[in-house]
């Protein structure tokens, strides 16, 4: 099964976003948006290529304190919020131990 096109979306929304911003914050760990953006693109295809060793590092960038929060802000919230929800879900249907598994597949909710 497929990647969830909610996640896949949500993910380009971010990247889009995220593009736009010429410097980010001292704390964001990368130095510009498009730096931010591409790790992000990168990041997409992976999932939608079902490697979930992505997944963790998709956690850390959105979770509260993360680059996300860093580099965009308290408007970003509320996108980090929706994607963190869809990388739960994404997780949920890919069973237990599948982030820490890199030949783990992810699968869409039916």
């Amino acid at each position: 099964m497929a990647v969830s096109d909610e996640l896949l979306r949500l993910l380009a929304e971010a990247a889009r976003t995220v593009s736009g911003y010429s410097k980010m914050n001292l704390y964001c760990p990368f130095d510009s948006g498009a730096e931010f953006a591409t790790e992000l693109w990168s990041l997409r295809e992976r999932i939608a290529q079902n490697d979930m060793s992505a997944w963790e590092l998709l956690i850390g960038i959105f979770a509260p304190s993360g680059a996300w929060d860093d580099g965009v802000g308290p408007e970003g919230r509320e996108l980090a919020d929706l994607i963190l929800a869809a990388l739960k879900l994404v997780r949920d249907c890919a069973g237990p131990g599948a982030a820490a598994n890199p030949d783990s597949k992810v699968v869409s909710p039916q």
